[in-house]
């Protein structure tokens, strides 16, 4: 029998080591782990006041303490393997092997999966074999352990031995945290190359807490795989737009004269779902009670109306959403944009154009010589940073309108919007506007009848995996900002968890408030920069943009020519394991000076994402040959120079396209 079950001191001894190891990562966290630790007695003694082998044996000095660990759900039984290692149990789930815990854990974690990933994510802690096993074979990988219950991990350092896995120089315990902020983490270690590991039994005590982060990691992925293929899909499109855009938007002020300025204001969004309708009726009345911050898609039907919004937000970069606002003008409304957007959008007649900080490494490079923007988050639709920006200006309470996320009655639109307009545009008599309208719901590619969403009052709605997701970014940004309360003006939108249910006589009841909405969106008195520009202004305004151009041209000459030097070494000749390792050397030492480019990033809008690059790879190389020392060093050194080369090849492609579109709008010389 292991003595370790049948002495207590042992015991005591293995959980003070651990913690000691945890407090020199983790120092907060372990004191919060060691105050647990010292309300809860050693060993586990159930009801009857028998000893309970689950935990070891029982010490007379806690026998009358708090039995934490005989009443909390997710007490183990804990047990001698057959190999006389430790192992354990719950609710009749093994944790680990009864047989041989350790090598279950290294069967499980050599995998082509696992080794191929950069982080490894563990849900549950076990008693520590599958973190163990990760730290000794991939100890250079992310090592990320999520816990809810600090019972568990205690139980662990009582008997396993974790300094292997504290001594990883990547490792993060999230214990007791909550799902967004998991998340948040695990996208910051980037989800796309993670491998999860999810024993079933090490889930079981809070499967509906680790169930709810396997949703948010979906989604994560679907949202990344959705940004991968537009940005494959447009990222030429919005290269092209910023270059013709660049001149002009270095001269416009930014978003930031509105941060946190509006505390005490409600605001209201107006996004362009059917359900916008009823409230349209009562638009002037709303706009004397609370900011109006409307989509683009949704102002056609404002103007319907005669009510001009006091903020456009436009976002998207194609020439077809640019259509939603042309031919209309807005002289009382402010447009809020990014540099990235269809030319045409700099030209719509409106009080003011403002920008928000680019979403693009090429923007972002030309706000460094001027004023700097403030940012907006982007979650896929317009909408999203509409609410973003009222959360921006110190908005407590948001009201919706028409963010249905879903198809009410069968609608689409909301009446006199652009695709409302259109569809009676094309519609004859053979097929009618219903039958567009069925066409856009049920021929959606996205379209599914099987996601039990539903609407305000319970019951079921039409939405697809798209709209789906966007309420998934306003139900994560809910959570995120408990403080900003956010209300559906109409019961039958899809019901997005964090949001409460209002209705127009809730926003109609406010106290008029007109004078104080236009000192904050209009006046100097509310904190606006002098809107003014004076001589001096307009020549630094100049002055930053002919900065900002030269800058970007050295600079990316220089990376250009950095690069080119790179593909000349990979094509050296090599014969002996000397001649590799001196150019993978002298590769390594040209990487370093590409990653302190200040325009590296640049290259990433028309750099093929991580799938696409390993499409192209298969196709233009060979086999990948097993790495020492499994395989031959000079094989997988000639391959890895090959693969090298070719990415090396993209990056200058992406160069040269940078230049060709600056050229071709007269910004570099």
């Amino acid at each position: 029998m292991n003595s370790l079950l049948n002495d207590v001191q042992r015991q005591k001894a293995l959980l003070e080591k651990n913690l000691k190891n945890f407090a020199e990562r983790f120092p907060a966290l372990e004191r919060s782990l060691r105050l647990q630790a010292e309300t809860f007695p050693r060993a586990a003694v159930n009801r009857s006041g028998e000893t309970d082998n689950r935990f070891g044996a029982v010490d007379n000095d806690f026998r009358e303490a708090d039995n934490r660990f005989a009443e909390t759900d997710s007490t183990l039984h804990i047990f001698e393997a057959k190999n006389g290692e430790i192992t354990a149990s719950y609710k009749d789930l093994l944790l680990h092997s009864r047989y041989n815990p350790s090598n279950e854990a290294a069967k499980t974690l050599h995998t082509e999966f696992v080794t191929q990933a950069e982080s490894l994510v563990f849900f549950g802690s076990g008693l520590g074999y599958g973190q163990a096993e990760a730290a000794q074979s991939f100890p250079s990988k992310n090592l990320i352990v999520i816990e809810p219950d600090p019972l568990r991990l205690l139980q662990a350092f009582f008997v396993f031995d974790w300094e292997a896995v504290l001594k990883v120089p990547s490792c993060v315990f999230l214990v007791g945290a909550d799902t967004q902020t998991v998340i948040s983490v695990l996208e910051h270690y980037g989800l796309r190359d993670a491998a999860v590991i999810a024993p079933k039994a090490c889930t079981a005590h809070a499967e509906t807490y680790f169930s709810a982060i396997a949703s948010l990691i979906a989604r994560n992925k679907d949202k990344q795989d959705i940004n991968e293929k537009t940005l494959q899909k447009f990222g030429t499109l919005w290269l092209s737009n910023m270059c013709k855009n660049l001149a002009r938007s270095m001269s416009l002020n930014g978003i930031n004269r509105y941060k946190d300025g509006a505390p005490h204001l409600p605001f209201c969004i107006l996004a362009a779902g059917p359900s916008l309708d009823e409230i349209l009726p009562h638009l002037r009345e709303v706009k004397k009670r609370a900011v109006l911050v409307c989509t683009d898609t949704a102002l056609r039907s404002c103007l319907r109306v005669g009510v001009q919004p006091h903020f456009i937000l436009v976002t998207d970069p194609q020439y077809l959403n640019a259509r939603h606002i042309a031919d209309l003008k807005a002289p009382e409304s402010i447009l809020i944009t990014e540099t990235a957007v269809y030319p045409d959008i700099f030209r719509f007649k409106c009080r003011e154009i403002i920008l928000y900080s680019s979403l693009f490494p090429l923007g972002r490079y030309i706000e460094q010589f001027g004023e700097k923007k403030e940012s907006l988050a982007a979650g896929g639709s317009v909408a999203s940073s509409a609410w973003d920006f009222a959360r921006f200006c110190g908005a407590k309470i948001i009201y919706t309108a028409g963010l249905d996320l879903s198809y009410p009655a069968n609608k689409t639109h909301a009446r006199g919007s652009t695709f409302e307009e259109k569809t009676h545009f094309i519609s004859h008599r053979l097929k009618g506007t219903e039958m567009h309208n069925a066409a856009a719901v049920y021929t959606n590619p996205a379209y599914t009848n099987d996601n039990k969403a539903a609407d305000y009052e319970g019951n079921p709605v039409i939405t697809d995996a798209r709209m789906l997701l966007y309420a998934w970014w306003f139900e994560s940004k809910a959570a995120s900002f408990p403080d900003v309360k956010t209300a559906a003006l109409s019961a039958k939108s899809l019901c997005i968890p964090g949001f409460f249910l209002a209705n127009v006589c809730d926003l109609l009841s406010l106290p008029v408030r007109e004078k104080e909405i236009d000192d904050f969106c209009f006046s100097q008195s509310a904190g606006a920069e002098n809107l003014t520009d004076t001589q001096s202004s307009l020549r630094q305004k100049e002055d930053n943009k002919a900065h900002a151009l030269n800058s970007l041209q050295k600079d990316l000459c220089e990376l250009q020519n950095t690069v080119k030097q790179a593909a000349e070494v990979c094509g050296r000749r090599c014969r002996t394991e000397a001649d590799y390792t001196q150019v993978l050397n002298e590769l390594s030492r040209i990487d370093e000076l590409i990653y302190k480019s200040r325009v590296k990033a640049l290259a990433s809008l028309v750099f093929p994402p991580p799938s696409q690059l390993e499409s192209i790879a298969q196709k233009s190389l060979p086999p990948a040959p097993p790495p020492p020392p499994r395989g031959d060093y000079k094989t997988a050194a000639a391959y890895n120079i090959l693969k090298s080369k070719l990415i090396y090849t993209i990056i200058l492609q992406s160069i040269d396209t940078h230049i060709h579109y600056l050229k071709k709008n007269g910004l570099f010389l």
